[in-house]
């Protein structure tokens, strides 16, 4: 565990989560006049940070989509929300559903915000002495912001990226939006931009914010090292595998940025609050007394009326070979360090609840959103899937699987094949373990075009939500989802 050093941008000292959170954010410029100074500017800044952090945006609802959606948990539905879960569950959303209307929302005023410092910094448009010092740098968080978010919202509102036809997504994507709404009486019309154009500006975003960005790594504010994370990220859903294999190598290898947690501690990376990072962890989102916002505990914690727990299929995949089958008490006995320490077995419910998002007091915690054993997980099989270096993809398979199972069990259970495609599912079994419940499952069986929930194709329509009316009212060149 790390406690995170705030870096120094210019004169602009960021002394303590409080200080870095604990800002009125930025939620309508009325005009070009209202950022005038540096300060204005980091006030911004701060402020497109609080929409990140938003439960609408990353802070945890897209997370509970992908689950209702998914296979990895199993769903109390008793206890969805009429005119809300119960609608995105069984894939019937309207335009009207409060959820989607706040997360579209919420998503693009983030990126609203991004633009307007954007455009503030190309147009040159602060005199005062430090702007030179911060503008680089501030202008490459501004387009780490705006990539990551635009990611979000085409995950959900439409198809995903056919990796078998790479260049020729023409499927409806969404709004990329790079112009700043500067007055009320700006122009909103925007059409849709394909799957493939927004691919394309979010790996331009991110590839010009690596080259902008100051800090190395720094897991509480965009670095290069989490642009470059994401960058891969966006790679590999997108079918490059030869460039997501070298983004997540430069992750792997960067000048011991970051560390993988050892089998002891992996719960401590979802159970840290304030200014503490797990040196696991690439980007995280902050959450202090001041300023709190993790909507996770309410959708998955047993004791806040959890609406998940695991799928039999999940928690089965957990044992290995090794096992005993229960204790004493009756509960499954897992060699897997992450069934122990991540889910929460009741025999009396015979149920496995998810620990992994559990909030042990008042104060929220901080929310993990990449870390280096994705890195690991990417570089595997997009190494295997490109005939790539051999040797990177079975260290990575060991850097995942050995720290939850034990080096006794990894060598007995035997390094996989890497032929007749044993690698393969192998290291797809372990991005599935490594990876559950953290938004991940749902994007990667459409990307593995795999049926999801209840055997609904990957690809079927109703899987897509519905343009909230909002926006169908105020943009008269949006097309809504089938």
């Amino acid at each position: 565990m790390k406690k995170i050093i705030y870096i120094t941008i210019g004169i602009i000292f960021l002394t303590s989560c409080e200080k870095f959170l604990d800002v009125k954010p930025v939620t309508e410029i009325p005009s070009e006049l209202a950022v005038q100074s540096t300060k204005d500017l980091t006030t911004l800044l701060y402020g497109t940070y609080d929409g990140l952090q938003s439960g609408n945006v990353y802070g945890g609802n897209f997370i509970m989509f992908g689950d209702l959606l998914a296979d990895d948990a199993a769903v109390d539905e008793g206890k969805l929300s009429q005119f809300g879960t119960s609608e995105i569950y069984n894939r019937v959303t309207s335009t009207q559903i409060g959820y989607l209307r706040y997360a579209w929302s919420d998503c693009y005023s983030t990126i609203n915000r991004a633009n307007l410092i954007i455009y503030y910094i190309d147009n040159d448009l602060i005199n005062d002495e430090d702007f030179e010092e911060i503008k680089d740098d501030y202008k490459g968080q501004a387009l780490f912001i705006r990539a990551i978010t635009h990611f979000q919202l085409l995950n959900f509102w439409s198809h995903a990226y056919n990796v078998d036809n790479p260049e020729g997504n023409t499927q409806l994507g969404i709004p990329y939006r790079t112009t700043p709404t500067l007055s009320y009486l700006d122009e909103l019309d925007m059409a849709r931009n394909t799957v493939e154009e927004v691919y394309n500006k979010i790996i331009t975003d991110l590839q010009n914010s690596i080259d902008l960005i100051e800090a190395t790594s720094h897991s509480s504010m965009a670095s290069k090292m989490a642009a470059t994370a994401f960058l891969a990220r966006v790679y590999f859903f997108k079918g490059d595998y030869a460039n997501a294999a070298i983004e997540a190598n430069n992750v792997i290898n960067s000048s011991g940025s970051y560390d993988m947690a050892d089998s002891a501690s992996i719960a401590e990376i979802y159970q840290l609050q304030g200014d503490y990072a797990d040196d696991e962890v690439i980007f995280q989102l902050v959450n202090t007394s001041s300023d709190q916002s993790n909507a996770l505990p309410g959708y998955y914690q047993s004791t806040k009326g959890a609406i998940f727990y695991s799928s039999t299929e999940l928690l089965d995949s957990y044992r290995t070979d090794y096992d005993t089958t229960l204790d004493f008490w009756g509960s499954p006995i897992f060699s897997d360090v992450r069934a122990k320490l991540l889910l929460t077995y009741y025999s009396n419910l015979n149920k496995a609840f998810i620990a992994k998002w559990n909030q042990s007091g008042s104060l929220s915690n901080n929310i993990p959103i990449i870390r280096l054993a994705e890195m690991h997980l990417i570089r595997a099989e997009a190494n295997y899937l490109t005939n790539g270096l051999q040797t990177e993809a079975l260290d990575s398979y060991k850097a995942v699987r050995a720290r939850s199972v034990g080096e006794a069990i990894y060598e007995a259970e035997g390094t996989p094949a890497w032929t007749d495609d044993d690698f393969l599912v192998k290291i797809r079994a372990e991005r599935r373990r490594e990876l559950a419940f953290e938004g991940d499952r749902y994007l990667n069986l459409r990307r593995l075009k795999q049926n999801v929930r209840d055997g609904v194709a990957y690809n079927d329509n109703s899987l897509l939500f519905k343009i909230p009316q909002e926006e169908m009212s105020g943009n008269s060149l949006m097309e809504q989802n089938p």
